[in-house]
């Protein structure tokens, strides 16, 4: 994977090898490690282990040589002619500590090797630390020390040393079609000691002034107040925010805090870690964040979000480069100057760092200050922006690896950009401002302006017209002209649906295409059902009137087309159907799982005799298979398998249901004595619980990876899939457990089976249930699926066989016809992911055959 540099302007470099340090839950004797390194010997390229870093953060001895090492790194400014100083003693005595921590086991040796190989190419290495632990990532991790006689070094000297949170979404790199924009802030409150903040100021301008001279990067300096950052944010794109001033951890609130000037600057206006997190998180186009201030990547050893770094990357910065101690007006100037020189030059930021570190190393031998500067990256390779047309410039190629969990022994994930989870400290966020969105607009009054359209199109759907409709709606327009333009899509949207309405309220006959002239011919029928497909994952914020849908064909000509493609028996009665990509998962009554391809049964796993295997999930990568056995009422065990079967687990987890999350290896279900929905990240560890629900029917995640939904207690709860915070609630009664529920792709809406009406959608947004399902199967309980179009299919749940019927979520009162032939009306059916293909078992229950779908 070819990397390039902060700024794609400078010339090629040698590549980087990443050594990845995953530190996790805390486990007998220290904390669970998982190391992950390229490897050329092995067939995927890369290596891993798992090992335990024997650490005790509240070891006495530890705590006390953490508490002397600020004072320590401060006071190795001053020059001292012993070859180690007291003070590098010090820090010495706490790398060796850590270092010793992290390289037991096979870790040292795989470490070593990939030095020397690192060395043989001409590259560098990064040891990208993830430390998830907050008690841990509090910890001066850049002073790591090898105290080997044949070493005696500081790997954050030696190596790139990165750090990162947890499993957080990769940020991509920026397409910058101009200059770079840098915005600057000096404060100096007046009751705060006095820096030189000028002689900074100087060196950041000497270090920026080739790019700005080549018109490649604008520096615009602006007071250190709130009310400046807030204008300047909403005003205009900024790529690069830099800090200057006074930091640190307020011990009383637990929070990080940044010292802005007052607005008169006599006094200090502090700025909070959430404040500043909230204000930067949301800028679109902020990709780096540097905090030149006094322990600002300080951090609680309760909540890894409350430092000033950590908030700013679990809100969405690609990188955060802080200080985790005092630094002095000496050290300072000295990193800014060298850090922004190599970032001009091209580099990438954990090489800019590198730089910066070994320029306050060039200016004092004795200082110790080049580890105080630390970089939290979301960048899975120090790529920030990159200027199209300049791909040729490659400033290297970093050769990565991902943590393979301990029970999956296959090829790990091959997405693009690993999934990283959602950072919304609240349980509903509100979204970042679209790009197309401009800035500055009063976001409040546009709410209410979509609440208000949102209010009028419920009113044209439900065809309720009047005068004071067109007039609600012409003001919607008016208002949406005047913050967006005419030419923004909720514009055009809100035109559309006034559009409708005054021709529907003049008497006119009912059209189904927008009365525009000159008014245009049909839509041929075998286009119409693509015409309109994007209408089918709408929510009622953004769903177009029936005045503005393309027209559609005779019922008949939209009848599904199904065909018989494929068929297999298996020796026991069939009790679910998974389908992914390419395999078909089968589960029968007598504890076997088959997994099959092309219509034969490759493999098969022994779950144990008489114990029915109630559902089987193949995980999103086809790497891993997992079995639920059991009855629904008893709850019985999770069991793990390779796909090529292979057992992760002997005795599995208690657990009811499960899913896998979209893109990482973990599964979310309800387990344990308590029935309580909880997280896992390995058979037997599980991480975190999503609380509200006692009695829990089914879950499900979202395509997006953002929510977890469990229905139950006459409820459906949807949490946020990492900090297990209730998003949305809604009221389901009538709901039945034992079918289940499910997201739409686009992750905005979840479906429910509901006794009365058959299937109810629930909106995300609007926080509204509607019901979706065929009247013929109103009041039938039926059993349904759901492809990824919005056809659905389903039948009574009653009988030894039952016709199965399709029809469009969006159009529940549109019957689209039935299979030809009859099938298990207990089974659910089984699309496949594409929504071409359909499995279902026939009414023997040991027969499954699979349609070819045309529709």
């Amino acid at each position: 994977m070819a990397t390039q540099g902060a700024v794609t302007h400078g010339t090629a470099a040698p590549g980087t090898f990443e050594f990845l340090i995953d530190v996790g839950d805390p486990i007998a004797d220290g904390y669970r490690l998982t190391v992950g390194y390229p490897d050329p010997d092995s067939p995927t390229g890369t290596g891993s282990h798992t090992a335990v870093a024997a650490l005790d953060p509240a070891d006495a001895a530890l705590r006390a040589q953490l508490a002397m090492l600020p004072t320590m790194v401060l006071a190795s400014a001053a020059r001292s002619r012993l070859a180690v100083s007291p003070m590098e003693q010090a820090a010495r005595t706490v790398g060796d500590h850590l270092f010793r921590a992290l390289t037991g086991g096979e870790t040292l040796g795989e470490l070593a090797r990939l030095r020397r190989r690192a060395l043989a190419a001409g590259a560098d290495v990064r040891i990208a630390l993830r430390i998830r632990p907050p008690e841990l990532a509090a910890l001066p991790w850049e002073f790591l020390f090898d105290a080997r006689e044949d070493r005696r070094e500081f790997l954050g000297r030696a190596c790139m040393v990165t750090r990162s949170s947890g499993d957080l979404r990769t940020v991509p790199p920026l397409a910058v079609t101009g200059p770079l924009r840098v915005l600057a802030m000096a404060a100096t409150p007046g009751d705060q000691a006095a820096l030189d903040v000028e002689r900074e100021r100087a060196y950041l301008e000497e270090a920026l002034a080739p790019m700005r001279a080549a018109g490649l990067l604008e520096l615009t300096w602006v007071p250190a107040t709130k009310q400046a950052l807030l204008a300047e944010t909403q005003r205009r794109h900024w790529h690069i925010v830099h800090y200057i001033g006074h930091g640190d951890f307020d011990a009383a609130t637990g929070a990080g805090r940044l010292a802005f000037a007052a607005e008169d600057g006599a006094g200090t206006d502090w700025v909070t870690a959430r404040q500043l997190a909230t204000i930067l998180g949301a800028h679109p186009t902020l990709r780096l964040v540097v905090l030149n201030a006094c322990q600002s990547s300080a951090g609680s050893a309760e909540d890894g979000q409350a430092g000033l770094a950590a908030a700013l990357v679990h809100a969405g910065l690609a990188a955060v480069v802080a200080m985790q101690f005092p630094i002095t007006d000496d050290a300072a100037p000295v990193f800014g100057r060298e850090f922004y020189g190599a970032l001009a030059a091209g580099e990438p930021v954990d090489r800019c760092v590198r730089a910066g570190r070994a320029a306050i190393t060039l200016a004092n031998d004795a200082s110790l200050e080049w580890g105080t500067p630390v970089l939290h990256l979301r960048s899975s390779d120090g790529l920030l922006f990159t200027v199209p047309g300049t791909a040729e410039h490659a400033a290297g190629e970093t050769i990565r690896t991902r943590v393979v969990e301990p029970w999956h022994t296959a090829d790990p994930p091959t997405d693009a950009e690993p999934w990283r989870p959602d950072p919304e400290p609240e349980p509903r966020p509100e979204p970042r401002q679209p790009a197309d969105q401009p800035l500055g607009v009063d976001r409040a009054l546009l709410q209410q302006i979509g609440m208000d359209l949102l209010e009028a199109t419920d009113k044209v759907l439900g065809r309720h017209y009047s005068a004071e409709l067109v007039a609600d709606l012409e003001r919607i327009v008016a208002g949406y002209v005047g913050l967006l333009g005419p030419d923004h899509p909720s514009t055009v949207s809100a035109q559309k649906t006034l559009l409708t309405a005054q021709t529907k309220l003049a008497g006119s006959r009912p059209s189904e295409t927008p009365p525009t002239p000159p008014s245009p011919a049909p839509a041929p029928a075998a286009e119409d059902t693509a015409e309109d497909s994007e209408d089918h994952w709408r929510s009622k914020t953004t769903r177009r009137g029936a005045g503005e849908r393309p027209s559609r064909a005779p019922r008949s000509s939209k009848a599904v087309v199904a065909t018989p493609s494929a068929e297999f028996t298996i020796g026991a009665d069939i009790v679910c159907l998974t389908f992914s990509s390419r395999l078909l998962g089968v589960g029968d009554g007598e504890g076997f799982a088959h997994i099959v391809e092309n219509g034969r049964d490759v493999r098969t796993f022994a779950n144990g005799p008489q114990r029915p295997v109630r559902q089987v999930v193949i995980s999103p990568t086809e790497q891993n298979v997992v079995c639920l056995l059991g009855y629904g009422d008893r709850p019985d065990r999770l069991r793990f398998w390779t796909a090529a079967g292979v057992p992760m687990s002997q005795d599995g987890v208690i657990a009811s249901h499960f899913a896998f999350h979209p893109r990482q290896m973990f599964v979310a279900g309800s387990g344990g004595h308590d029935l309580s929905l909880r997280r896992y990240e390995a058979p037997f560890s599980p991480v975190m619980p999503y609380r509200g629900l006692v009695e829990i029917g089914d879950v499900a995640v979202s395509p997006d990876g953002r929510y977890v939904a469990a229905i139950g207690d006459h409820r459906i709860l949807v949490w946020s899939a990492f900090n297990g915070e209730v998003a949305v609630s809604f009221p389901a009664p009538e709901a039945r457990l034992e079918l289940g529920i499910q997201f739409s792709p686009d992750s905005g809406s979840l479906f429910a089976s509901h006794t009365r009406s058959g299937l109810i959608r629930c909106d995300l947004a609007t926080e509204r249930s509607t019901p979706c399902a065929l009247p013929a199967l109103a009041d039938q309980r039926p059993v349904w699926s759901l492809a990824p179009s919005g056809l659905a299919v389903g039948t009574p749940f009653y009988g030894d066989a039952g016709a199965a019927s399709f029809w469009d979520v969006a159009w529940p009162d549109i019957d689209l016809g039935r299979l030809p032939d009859e099938v298990c009306p207990t089974v659910r059916p089984a699309f496949d992911p594409t929504g071409k293909h359909l499995a279902v078992a026939l009414p023997d229950r040991r027969t499954v055959r699979i349609y070819a779908l045309e529709h």
